[in-house]
């Protein structure tokens, strides 16, 4: 049962209508490439679900288009390219959003570059047995990875804060499915859902990366809440009802992560586009001038290493050094709740 007031003001604060996106959007990082093809837009958000995500709606690609699209970024990539993450405006396995016949020529496109590690992101309600048959056909030699939206483990924050339904005994069983055909699953979790309080938000993102691993993800992606326009999130901010989270948030669940999660979380969506002048629309976690840079360097040779005694010693080094002001008003607001919460 879903919240139905929260579906409304979802709605209210969405803008669904078609919009003219590029056919599509790439944002490479090393030897990871990262594709987002133009579609009709998620099918959840014409329903009012999530809302912290809107990534718009415009028209189908074509075959031809996808192909066209895929060969250029491939081509313009500086070096050989490891990892491909291919996605729409929501499941890229969902046929409302790409037909058959272009997700067959996108893989075979795929197939034929010899990149070895292919991450679909889609719905995992949009994975069968049958499609991933068809995937296993299509890229025979190839690493397959389906990254999957799951943001919580609590059912209370994706129903009355994420407003995201989700069966999360089904999503195990899609999990447990995705790998008894030699694939991997990884799952998506969100750090900052509006309506809890900080202490919450830390607590919750780290009982769902748990989850992840426990029901059988290889990894955990955590999204730090970045504010998105066309959404209640958005919304919410402008009206001073939800804040803007803090990159020591981040960096705080991360400290919380024993040596078996910290080796098996990524990164995405950390301010790393802004920073590169890109998705300027959308308002990623805050620093402060004196801990910017340091938090950026951090990032990048943490997601670099997998390594969980290198990333703790990342972590050492980072919370280490002098104590800057935003840290510092981070750390006191999270003392504050603890010995509230105590009481």
């Amino acid at each position: 049962m879903m919240d139905t007031a929260l579906i409304r003001k979802n709605q209210a604060a969405r803008d669904i209508g078609a919009r003219d996106l590029n056919l599509c959007e790439v944002w490479n990082r090393g030897d990871f490439l990262h594709i987002c093809f133009s579609s009709v837009g998620c099918r959840f958000r014409e329903t009012g679900y999530c809302t912290m995500c809107d990534y718009g709606g415009g028209r189908a690609i074509t075959a031809e288009e996808a192909v066209s699209q895929l060969k250029k970024a491939l081509e313009e990539t500086a070096g050989p390219v490891r990892e491909i993450l291919l996605g729409t405006c929501g499941s890229i396995l969902d046929e409302r959003e790409m037909a058959p016949p272009v997700l067959d020529a996108v893989l075979e496109m795929v197939r034929s570059s010899g990149v070895p590690t292919v991450i679909l992101e889609t719905h995992y309600t949009t994975v069968t047995p049958q499609v991933l048959k068809h995937l296993q056909v299509a890229l025979p030699d190839q690493e397959v990875v389906l990254e999957l939206g799951f943001e919580s483990a609590d059912s209370w924050v994706l129903e009355h804060s994420l407003c995201k339904y989700m069966d999360l005994d089904a999503l195990a069983e899609t999990v447990s499915l995705i790998r008894s055909f030699g694939m991997a699953a990884v799952l998506n979790v969100f750090l900052g859902a509006p309506f809890l309080t900080p202490e919450r938000q830390i607590q919750d993102a780290l009982d769902s990366i748990a989850w992840a691993i426990a029901h059988g993800a290889s990894r955990a992606v955590i999204f730090p809440a970045n504010i998105k326009p066309n959404t209640l999130l958005g919304q919410l901010y402008q009206e001073n009802s939800y804040r803007r989270i803090s990159h020591w948030m981040l960096i705080e669940l991360l400290s919380h992560l024993d040596d078996g999660l910290l080796g098996r979380v990524e990164l995405a969506w950390y301010g790393d586009r802004q920073e590169a002048g890109r998705a300027r629309e959308a308002i990623p976690p805050e620093s402060c001038p004196a801990c910017h840079r340091k938090l950026m360097d951090f990032y990048e040779a943490f997601i670099a290493d997998f390594d969980p005694r290198r990333r703790q010693e990342l972590l050492t080094d980072l919370c280490g050094g002098p104590v800057c002001s935003c840290r510092g008003a981070f750390l006191r607001e999270l003392d504050e709740e603890r010995r509230d919460g105590g009481r």
